[in-house]
């Protein structure tokens, strides 16, 4: 029976520290691939950049760190925007009808988004659906049993991006996913020419 561990969210833009949650799920013996998957619509209202940016950035980051083709325990899965959903219980749902074989799911939590799990709709239900979370440690929350994961966050990276502190922004994500939001000034603070 196959485990997939399930690592979702934003990803705006990827960070080693989401690769590095990927490595303890794999690492963790309880997965045997993960799928990366970026939201379609962020389900707290938040307005990322464009989807096709955000799948692209993924698919670079996990590529220069995993690489591709046959073998490669990672992959990102555009399931969320084939099928729109904006619920995790939604794309648990579809993904265990979808994968009806005996296929098992297991989420990669951040310690910060299992704190908030209340605000996840039907938070019970995924973990009915679901065996028991791969949960990562982020500063500042403390849960027994977790993997320390980097104090990396998506919002540093934006930060850094748009004072064009690059230097930072290369410790903190891959310089292929670093030179595609560049490139695409994807958040680079643009000055308005009546200021």
């Amino acid at each position: 029976m196959k485990n997939i561990g399930i690592l979702g969210g934003t990803f705006d833009p990827p960070t080693f520290g989401h690769l590095q949650m990927i490595m303890f799920a794999l690492a963790s013996g309880k997965v045997d691939e993960v799928w990366m998957i970026p939201c379609w619509e962020h389900a707290f209202g938040k307005q990322p950049s464009k989807y096709e940016d955000r799948d692209k950035m993924c698919r670079l980051a996990i590529e220069s760190v995993f690489g591709t083709g046959p073998g490669c325990k990672v992959d990102v899965k555009p399931f969320e925007v084939i099928w729109k959903i904006r619920y995790t219980v939604d794309l648990i749902e579809r993904l265990t009808q979808q994968f009806n074989d005996g296929t098992r799911f297991t989420l990669i939590v951040g310690a910060d988004n299992l704190r908030d799990a209340a605000k996840w709709c039907r938070w019970n239900d995924i973990l009915s659906m679901t065996d028991p979370p791969i949960i990562i440690g982020r500063p500042g929350v403390d849960i027994l049993g977790a993997f320390e994961g980097m104090p990396i966050s998506s919002t540093m990276v934006r930060a850094a991006a748009e004072h064009e502190n690059y230097g930072d922004c290369q410790r903190w994500t891959p310089v292929a996913v670093l030179k595609y939001f560049t490139e695409f000034s994807l958040y680079r603070k643009i000055e308005s020419p009546l200021a």
